[in-house]
């Protein structure tokens, strides 16, 4: 008998243990659908606070040049919570259906853009800004080149562009272009024609206009870096460090402030900038949540106040219309078009 009470007080005791488990990792992230300022929105809401929550990019099928469902690339990321990312080539405009804004996975740069960027820092806060990248290449430690942008075929003939091996598809080298390609930071090998850039290899594609200066600055042997820097317009630099950031917009709010002036961040569209749309949204409180989700119809105007009235202290919206995705739990909850990147919660165990 006396064995029997310790057994089940085990039992009672790792019950409540799993109970609390749950109760608790509940409490770090929720998903609700309420009207704010008249705005119908429905969001998932993550207590950034608890630090096994962690963000991820996630590109379908781990590379730049494909799409997939928000639940596939959910589920195979074991996230609890995702939503569509960064505007991409939806319309087969492209060779490959890429990412037209910023991605950045890990602290590593996937892609590049002068459009708005939702940043979240290690300890979990989430900033928004407007970029400027500037990419120099360091051949035998001096510098010999200046890449216009990474992962995205550039067609201008004096057109410098770096790939990695995310890029997931084969190097065009076309009309001329040259392609010294590093491994392990040594140039292994100068392509001429189209390649498949080797796992963890990197390489930088010179168009035709420019290939001569491939030729006369880049040897086989020779020791390569690619170095880059960061301008923020309302951030610090010290908070772009090991960051994970996807890019879109227009903004809706920075520190603060309402924004959401489509045309000063560079969107044309009206559909975009003054007509009421579908719209998928980021956005961060003071107190350290971050909510993400969607407003099945808003103005950008619209979307500011609804955001405002959340609490969102930062906030911005990703790509829209028919990519607008929302999964959370296991289920989707709003579905949309195949996507290229999605942005990713998960719960890391401590210890």
């Amino acid at each position: 008998k006396y064995i029997s009470k310790i057994l089940v007080f085990n039992l009672l005791f790792f019950i409540l243990l799993s109970l609390s488990n749950i109760t608790s990792n509940a409490a770090s992230h929720a998903y609700v659908t309420k009207k704010h300022a008249g705005v119908q929105a429905n969001y998932v809401v993550i207590d950034m606070n608890d630090k096994s929550i962690k963000p991820v990019i996630i590109t379908a099928q781990n590379k730049l040049t494909a799409t997939d469902t928000i639940y596939n690339m959910a589920k195979s990321n074991n996230v609890f919570a995702a939503i569509n990312g960064a505007y991409f080539d939806a319309y087969n405009s492209l060779k490959y259906p890429i990412a037209y804004d910023t991605l950045i996975k890990n602290g590593k740069i996937l892609r590049t853009s002068k459009r708005p960027t939702a940043v979240i820092t290690p300890e979990g806060k989430l900033l928004v800004d407007n970029l400027t990248f500037k990419f120099s290449v360091y051949v035998n430690d001096a510098v010999k080149a200046y890449p216009w942008r990474v992962n995205f075929p550039s067609t201008e003939k004096e057109a410098i562009t770096i790939f990695t091996h995310e890029y997931g598809a084969p190097i065009d080298v076309k009309n001329g272009a040259v392609a010294p390609i590093i491994e392990n930071g040594v140039v292994t090998k100068i392509a001429t024609s189209n390649f498949e850039l080797p796992k963890n290899a990197t390489t930088i594609v010179f168009n035709s206009g420019v290939a001569n200066l491939a030729n006369e600055r880049f040897k086989i042997g020779d020791n390569v870096e690619i170095k880059y820097e960061i301008n923020t317009t309302y951030t610090n630099l010290k908070d772009w460090k090991n960051v994970t950031a996807v890019g879109a917009g227009p903004s809706l709010i920075i520190n603060g402030k309402i924004t959401a002036d489509g045309v000063a961040d560079g969107f044309t569209e009206a559909k975009i900038n003054t007509e009421s749309s579908s719209r998928s949204f980021i956005g961060a409180t003071k107190e350290g949540k971050i909510y993400i989700g969607n407003f099945p119809s808003a103005t950008l105007k619209a979307a500011a106040n609804a955001c405002k009235d959340m609490g969102l202290i930062n906030a911005m919206c990703l790509d829209g219309g028919g990519s607008v995705s929302l999964y959370y739990n296991g289920a989707v909850k709003q579905s949309g078009r195949n996507l290229n990147n999605v942005l990713g919660f998960v719960s890391v165990k401590q210890g």
